[in-house]
């Protein structure tokens, strides 16, 4: 049985990111790096960010290691332009293969073992089944993705992923994004999008605010 607490680190700055349509105080971050990414016209804030140690009690079947999440303002705001809207960085201890099937394997891990946990905790059940991952090599280069707070390595393979799940957060209905993932043996990291909000012709790549070092 997934226990409630092994999402309470996530969740609350998951839910502190949805507490206010307003734009948040940007948290002091003791020697922070400025980012080299483009952002809106007009952020300041930078983005909630959170460390937390892989495998997540959620997800154990991930590879050892550590995970570094920044999230949009608007992140459980189902009315806000970035809604749904984050990056995650992991990184593991020993390398992995880099295949599709085990991507795959790694998101719907994550994905499914997140939102069933988070049903738990709202008394609810996330129904088997209800998340499903398809993820395919990418011919697109995506020159302007960051790997977290710097470039990405040269050596990296680029995958788009498709996650339709439910978001057991905010609205409790189906949720479709769209993931565009940056994979070596070491790494993957991720940035996600509702499916509605991904243009292919101008993929949006970076948040509507300041990622900086947690």
């Amino acid at each position: 049985m997934i226990r409630r607490r092994c999402v309470a680190s996530f969740a609350l700055v998951l839910l502190s990111c949805a507490g206010s349509a307003d734009t948040p105080k940007a948290p002091e971050v003791s020697g922070a790096t400025p980012p080299t990414q483009t952002v809106d016209a007009g952020a300041s804030a930078l983005c909630k960010s959170e460390v937390i140690a892989l495998p997540p009690e959620f997800a154990p079947g991930l590879p050892t290691g550590q995970e570094t999440i920044w999230f949009a303002p608007g992140m459980f705001q189902p009315e806000a332009n970035d809604y749904f809207m984050y990056q995650f960085v992991l990184r593991f201890d020993a390398p992995q293969e880099i295949a599709t099937a085990n991507l795959q394997a790694v998101l719907l891990g994550y994905y499914e073992g997140l939102m069933t946990a988070v049903a738990e905790g709202k008394n609810r059940e996330h129904a088997a089944g209800a998340t499903v991952v398809e993820v395919q090599a990418s011919a697109n280069t995506f020159a302007s993705m960051l790997c977290g707070t710097s470039a990405c390595p040269e050596s990296v393979q680029f995958f788009e992923a498709s996650i339709v799940t439910i978001d057991e957060f905010a609205t409790g209905e189906p949720l479709s994004l769209h993931v565009v993932l940056a994979a070596t043996p070491n790494m993957v990291a991720a940035h996600v999008v509702p499916k509605g909000a991904w243009n292919a012709a101008r993929p949006t790549l970076s948040l509507p605010c300041l990622v900086s070092r947690p």
